[in-house]
């Protein structure tokens, strides 16, 4: 099963905490084709020691993040929303 969530996830870090999990690498020749047909699929990696039991990166992929709104959402809230991201974009990318 590949559960595609955000890290760090609490759902993850119960799962790896209650029971004998390990966290396997999702990776090679058909994930490699995945990202490379699906625009919006990317590799990603989970850090080393985020998780109990995994002491070393895990190599995976990922969904990449979208922003949705609606147009009844008011302009200058969008225009706030997209300005904090952008002016704090590497610390966004961090989270």
């Amino acid at each position: 099963i590949i559960y595609t969530v955000g890290h760090p996830n609490g759902s993850i870090q119960e799962a790896v905490s209650t029971v004998d999990a390990k966290l396997v690498p999702v990776e090679g020749e058909a994930i490699q084709g995945l990202i490379d047909n699906n625009p919006y699929y990317a590799a990603a990696t989970i850090p080393g020691g985020m998780y109990k039991g995994t002491d070393e990166d895990v190599n995976t992929f990922g969904v990449k993040a979208t922003f949705v709104t609606s147009a009844d959402v008011d302009d200058e809230v969008v225009y706030q929303v997209v300005k904090a991201v952008f002016d704090n974009f590497d610390r966004f990318k961090r989270l």
